[in-house]
């Protein structure tokens, strides 16, 4: 499957109004700190990211 399908699928089966709050606060934690991996950390059980996105940046 898609990695965005993967996304969906995931975000899906964990919506919620924290879930949606720690996204919030994610996207501009990223836009501050371009490098930063604190989503897989902050977002359990997130799809890994294909191979050929991690060479990327």
């Amino acid at each position: 499957m898609p990695m965005k399908g993967n996304l969906e699928k995931w975000y899906f089966e964990n919506r919620n109004f924290w879930l949606d709050l720690k996204i919030i606060f994610l996207t501009a934690w990223v836009i501050l700190f371009p490098g930063s991996d604190l989503h897989f950390k902050v977002l359990k059980g997130l799809p890994p990211m294909p191979e050929f996105m991690l060479n990327l940046g």
